[in-house]
């Protein structure tokens, strides 16, 4: 579980990275996103499969409210969920709001529609 400890994430003008020690853990495509948002984890989120402890919570969890989903987070706080047409994301970053803003800002998203506008590669 070490090598897939998120260590930065990084924003293209098609993609979120997220990196690990390694390797690209997962890259999310940004015209894939249907939702951005804040995330307060929960008491109730089961670990399906990964670690959920020593290196943070990552891997396959599931909760009520989102049913099942992939987690990268090394810190509860500052969680940030994505949800993709076919995937439910939740990461953490050290400054969630700005994460969130560049994201919409630059790159236009919301539920409706998607677009591409991304300029800079952002380091978050």
């Amino acid at each position: 579980m070490l090598f897939q400890m998120p260590s930065k994430i990084l924003l293209n003008a098609n993609s979120i990275i997220i990196k690990g020690i390694a390797h690209n853990i997962v890259i999310i495509d940004l015209k894939d996103i249907t939702t951005i948002e804040g995330y307060e984890q929960t008491d109730t989120t089961i670990r399906k499969f990964g670690s959920g402890g020593l290196f943070g919570n990552i891997g396959t969890f599931e909760n009520k409210q989102l049913g099942t989903f992939q987690m990268y987070v090394t810190n509860k706080n500052n969680s940030v969920l994505i949800k993709t047409k076919t995937e439910t994301y939740v990461i953490n970053c050290e400054n969630p709001d700005l994460f969130i803003q560049q994201i919409v800002y630059y790159c236009d998203i919301n539920v409706r529609e998607t677009t591409q506008k991304c300029q800079n590669v952002m380091s978050f």
